[in-house]
């Protein structure tokens, strides 16, 4: 395999490109997001003897495969499970990349490997890019056949996990119905266009900038309590779930304290540690300072009687994979109580500005409840006030952004200013 480092800022995240069959690094070119480096891989020759150093100084790495680089993702994921990559994002490929009914036909795939010339490489890219822009690599048609049979080959481990794919509607290089039935068991967004899809509109809403959250949530630490009036009801409900053991309890995403609060008033626990960012000391409780979503990955099995959670998840690369963590750390009998937001939070600002890949209600496992609360408003600027107040708001944008979105607010039928929140309950025993 072949890199490229498209953005390299020294940020202690990256995302790490897969590219398709046939293409290079300039695939990757336009995938500049914030708080994030950007390495783009391509060229499935070889998959084993790719050089990791350049990765190990991350402390976190979302991993995201098109095409025929889904598969050479898995073998290398699987090769390197020491790496700290959390989300991992399909695009218009398959753990099955020669398959009748999982990737690409048989005799397709022995069709376009037997025929390969400079004029059908063309006719190929032309199918591939569906209209979209796209830069003919320099690549020699030897090493592009023997990339495909090296694909071939590739042994891939088709347990690899994966938390969400993608899927273009008109696919003409692998059959959409066949990404299908290949993604069942998994998150699947089904999205218009070819094969050659708009890699940053479909990841700038999965990629969380975690430092601009923990700067958001830090600067509206003295006004959060008194507004935050929804995640008030949401910590309340969430402790009023079931009864824990509070031996051993593990508190993510702790913030200012108002489920610690409510928690302490009703359990005593023998030890209690509060993770988050930007953690409020609190008697009786230890804190730590540090990325909880990384945190809770290095923690000892079965070490915790009790993990609880709330209103948090959401800003975490691969909320199912912190699932699985928060089940290793528990112990047997263990319980843990965690709230997140559902696909209509915020929705509002659909169209007018950034908004969180939410999970939809049957991507999380565990749910026992959801709701719809909806706050109003006097005028957009109070929501924005509102938002600011409780650091909720933590996307990029300017003043400018703000009075866009002040401007086009939607109003209700009785002429006011909502915002909706979408909480989701989850209720793990093990």
């Amino acid at each position: 395999m072949r890199s490229e480092v498209i953005v390299n800022r020294s940020h202690s995240r990256a995302l790490l490109m897969f590219c398709g069959w046939g293409t290079d690094a300039s695939v990757a070119t336009m995938l500049n997001f914030s708080g994030y480096d950007t390495i783009a891989i391509w060229d499935y020759r070889t998959v084993s003897d790719f050089d990791t150093s350049l990765l190990l100084r991350y402390d976190e790495i979302v991993v995201a495969a098109w095409s025929f680089g889904v598969a050479a993702a898995a073998r290398f994921l699987a090769d390197n499970p020491a790496l700290s990559v959390t989300r991992r994002v399909a695009i218009n490929g398959t753990l099955h990349p020669v398959s009748d009914t999982l990737g690409i036909p048989e005799a397709i795939f022995r069709g376009t490997l037997d025929g390969l010339s400079e004029r059908s490489l063309l006719k190929f890219y032309r199918r591939m890019s569906d209209g979209r822009p796209f830069s003919v690599p320099g690549r020699s048609i030897d090493e592009l056949a023997d990339e495909l049979r090296a694909i071939e080959k590739l042994e891939i481990p088709t347990d690899s996990k994966w938390d969400i794919a993608f899927i273009s509607d008109n696919d003409r290089i692998i059959p959409a119905d066949n990404q299908t039935r290949a993604w069942q068991g998994t998150p699947v967004r089904h999205i218009s266009g070819g094969h050659l899809p708009d890699f940053r509109s479909i990841l700038s809403p999965l990629l969380i900038d975690k430092d601009l959250v923990a700067r958001r949530f830090g600067g509206a630490t003295t006004t959060y309590n008194s507004a935050a009036t929804v995640q008030r009801h949401i910590a309340k409900r969430l402790i009023e779930l079931t009864e824990v053991d509070p031996s051993v309890t593990i508190e993510i995403g702790s913030g200012t304290g108002l489920l610690t609060k409510l928690f302490l008033e009703r359990y005593r626990p023998g030890q209690f540690t509060l993770v988050d960012f930007n953690p409020t000391p609190t008697s009786g409780a230890k804190t730590v300072a540090a990325d909880a979503e990384l945190w809770i990955a290095s923690e000892p099995d079965e070490s915790a009687t009790c993990i609880i959670s709330s209103s948090t998840m959401q800003w975490f690369n691969s909320p199912l994979r912190f699932i699985d963590n928060v089940k290793r750390v528990l112990r047997s009998g263990g319980v843990a109580l965690l709230s997140t937001f559902g696909q209509t939070n915020m929705r509002e600002l659909d169209g007018l500005a950034p908004r969180l890949h939410y999970a939809a209600i049957n991507e999380l496992p565990h749910i026992v409840d959801s709701e719809e609360i909806q706050l109003e408003f006097d005028t957009p600027m109070d929501a924005l006030r509102h938002m600011r107040m409780t650091g909720v708001n933590a996307i990029s944008g300017t003043s400018a952004d703000a009075l866009r979105l002040a401007r086009h607010w939607p109003r209700n039928e009785y002429g006011r200013f909502t915002l909706t929140y979408n909480p989701v309950y989850l209720l793990i025993r093990k």
